[in-house]
């Protein structure tokens, strides 16, 4: 490790969390995000007005199953439903809750 981190994970614990903390936020953001884009294709909405559809269904490759390996097959059948159900969001929400106001009271 380098020795100026060293000094800064091992004195602030806060600072330690808040790396951790970004990196979680990064991978539950970017995947939710990805899951909110499937959506929107799938509904046939447009990119930047979602508010307006487009005419022609978008093609649906039937092999689309094989293309993509295990971690699309992960993500398709355990994340996203784990992310959509209600006691995914509610614990999201608690969570993220919790932390604006750890935030709030350490600021």
């Amino acid at each position: 490790m380098i020795p100026s981190n060293r000094n800064i994970v091992c004195q602030s614990p806060f600072v330690s969390f808040g790396i951790i903390f970004l990196w979680i936020f990064a991978s539950k953001f970017f995947s939710a995000t990805l899951v909110l884009d499937e959506r929107r294709q799938r509904d046939n909405r447009r990119e930047c007005m979602c508010c307006l559809t487009r005419k022609n269904d978008l093609e649906e490759d039937e092999d689309a199953s094989k293309y993509g390996g295990w971690i699309v097959q992960i993500f398709r059948n355990v994340h996203a439903p784990l992310l959509l159900s209600k006691a995914g969001k509610a614990i999201v929400l608690l969570a993220f809750s919790g932390l604006l106001g750890f935030g709030i009271y350490g600021a």
